[in-house]
């Protein structure tokens, strides 16, 4: 069976696109409300390129017929409880119009950052914001004090992987840490709590604009 959803998407902030987090958030709520209470599992979410339209996801069993026949703005692979799934998120024809605050200052000033350990940790967890939305504005500000990259170019979240979703809400002490350089304009890193990984995060240098 072929499932399509058109999202509930908004910009944060004074930013242009829709932030990657706020793809990720959006496309499992879908699934979530369809999946009719089976576990989202093997997750792993790509964003290919940023946009300031609506988005269609679209996702179906694996091994059928592709069911996205547009460039998908991200793509989506998961598990339903062992039956694997694929699906892609498409442009609508209509831009994004509603506008959200969005402080990043909430989260990154309640963080510690090892530069030289390639580290970041968060002390407590800030109200209201998402648990995804808190690991991508901390990875952020680590990138920013490990790396340097042209002034035209913005580090942005691109992938996320994890054997489960959602993320645990509680975050206080979840620290990413940076474990390898693809390239010169790819990042992974690794998110634990108390030792336990929760899952990896991607970030690429892109080209402002872009």
């Amino acid at each position: 069976m072929i499932t399509s959803k058109e999202l509930s998407l908004c910009l944060k902030g004074s930013r242009e696109y829709i932030q990657g987090a706020n793809m990720l958030i959006a496309s499992m709520e879908a699934i979530a409300q369809r999946a009719q209470g089976k576990s989202i599992q093997n997750l792993n979410f790509s964003i290919n390129k940023m946009t300031a339209k609506n988005l269609v996801f679209t996702w179906w069993e694996k091994g059928q017929p592709l069911a996205v026949h547009r460039e998908p703005i991200a793509t989506c692979f998961f598990d339903l409880e062992g039956v694997p799934y694929e699906g892609g998120l498409v442009e609508n024809k209509d831009s994004v119009k509603m506008r959200v605050p969005f402080d990043e200052s909430l989260i990154t000033s309640r963080c510690e950052i090892s530069p030289i350990e390639k580290v970041i940790r968060l002390i407590d967890t800030p109200s209201g914001i998402s648990p995804i939305e808190i690991l991508v504005s901390m990875n952020k500000a680590l990138h920013y004090q490990v790396y340097t990259i042209p002034g035209d170019s913005q580090w942005v979240f691109c992938r996320w992987e994890s054997a489960a979703w959602p993320i645990n809400d509680e975050m206080a002490g979840i620290t990413i840490t940076l474990e390898q350089s693809l390239g010169t304009r790819l990042t992974r890193a690794r998110v634990e709590l108390k030792k336990e990984l929760i899952g990896r995060i991607y970030f690429s240098a892109r080209n402002s604009g872009t």
